[in-house]
């Protein structure tokens, strides 16, 4: 019998919401194990090969731009050899909650509630993602110096292997009424670190860079005026980890519960955290950046974002229809000739009413709807898939009585 068996019944779709005798014509009632394309054709499933056996695996991700296949097993992450299989471990994860993945600037990120990591788009090596604040306040006493007399603001921030400096420390002072140095003691060590000090003029409140430092000394005396540039990592933090993570328009986004995190522009490990958030009134399921803005779903439906800087986003409100939690991706538009125009890609959902699209400028458009229902409070994942020349969106359901749901439609792939 040959792989693939082309049926001569066209077919509309799925149909589970009409009576068995108003079913509409070319509609079906249950398709299991076959794919059906835009034309109405169905061909039997291609089965699978079992390639690497093991209890514990979860969060597979393909990273197209490095060309990478990973996975998660209980709390390690791994790339898998695409030949053989084999796995090597990259780094080890806070718990075995569900990853998210994105690929922007050419690195590959990675979050679940509880650990939040990247890989640079020139290295092998996963990492956590953002420096954090130095972990002691250093101790600041007079010394000598040519300080003029008054009060002296000091911070410190450290700087990574890789060049990326951190949030500043708590912000301390000290009082030279006769002039001198400042020296810092109790400084943090950290191989392959570097330390910068940052101090203000006297009775000032601008902190200007002074001087870099291997992060190897405990000590280190301040004798002269900055004439640096200001520090711009005051009042900054990591990223929060969350269950989602993507990136739109020089930030990394993530979502916590009820919770949309956004990092400062241009640095997209740190974020604010007086401003650097935007509460939703439900818990969110997914997040999608396209051309001019994010899609968010939460418990009352599929929020828009417009724009491209979130301290002015204005959520509107796109759909009521709640969608699958996790089942979100980014597709090309010649995926739904038909149903969507749009030049740019486009974010799709399932929904508890089939499939949606999110087209740039928030118009939502519901593939399904009034032909099927999707049981709320199911978790899913959704994968683009590209086979026997057809292009599909598949999505696979935690649901021990629902099966997997799938868009199918015809393309030109050669």
């Amino acid at each position: 019998m040959s792989k693939k068996q082309d049926l001569t019944l066209p077919s509309a779709g799925v149909d589970v919401l009409s009576s068995e005798t108003q079913l509409p014509p070319k509609a079906v009632r249950v398709a299991v194990n076959v794919d059906l394309d835009r034309n109405g054709a169905f061909s039997r499933r291609d089965g699978r090969t079992l390639r690497q056996a093991g209890a514990g695996y979860h969060s597979l991700y393909y990273a197209a731009q490095k060309g990478w296949l990973l996975v998660a097993r209980d709390q390690t992450l791994y790339c898998v050899d695409p030949e053989t299989y084999a796995l090597t471990a990259l780094i080890t994860l806070a718990s075995r909650d569900p990853l998210s993945f994105c690929e922007y600037n050419g690195n590959v990120y990675f979050s679940s509630v509880s650990s939040f990591g990247w890989i640079p788009s020139d290295s092998t090596l996963a990492r956590p993602v953002g420096i954090p604040a130095p972990p002691i306040q250093p101790s600041l006493s007079a010394a000598a110096g040519t300080l003029t007399p008054g009060v002296y603001g000091v911070v410190i921030t450290q700087v990574d292997d890789r060049g990326e400096e951190g949030p500043a420390s708590e912000f301390a002072t000290i009082n030279l009424p006769n002039g001198g140095g400042i020296r810092l003691t109790n400084l943090p060590e950290h191989f392959g670190w570097r330390i910068y000090v940052y101090i203000t003029a006297p009775d000032g409140d601008v902190l200007r860079f002074t001087t870099e430092l291997p992060a190897v000394f405990a000590t280190y005396v301040v004798t002269a005026p900055a004439n640096g540039g200001e520090c711009d990592t005051q009042h900054l933090r990591p990223l929060e980890p969350g269950e989602f993570v993507r990136g739109f328009n020089g930030r990394l986004y993530t979502a916590k519960n009820g919770t949309l995190y956004f990092s400062e522009p241009l640095r997209p490990h740190h974020y604010n955290p007086a401003h650097g958030y935007i509460p939703f009134s439900g818990h969110i399921s997914f997040i999608e950046p396209v051309f001019d803005g994010l899609y968010v779903g939460d418990s009352r439906g599929v929020w828009f974002l417009d724009g491209g800087d979130p301290t002015q986003f204005k959520p509107r409100h796109v759909s009521s229809c709640r969608a699958v939690r996790r089942s979100s991706l980014v597709a090309p538009p010649e995926i739904f000739p038909k149903d969507v125009e749009s030049s740019t890609p486009v974010a799709v959902w399932l929904s508890t009413s089939g499939y949606a699209v999110g087209a740039p400028g928030g118009k939502v458009t519901e593939l399904q709807s009034g032909f099927i229902k999707v049981p709320p409070g199911l978790m899913g994942r959704s994968a683009l898939l590209l086979r026997g020349g057809r292009k599909q969106v598949i999505t696979a359901v935690n649901s021990t009585t629902a099966r997997a749901a799938g868009i199918a439609v015809d393309s030109d792939i050669s």
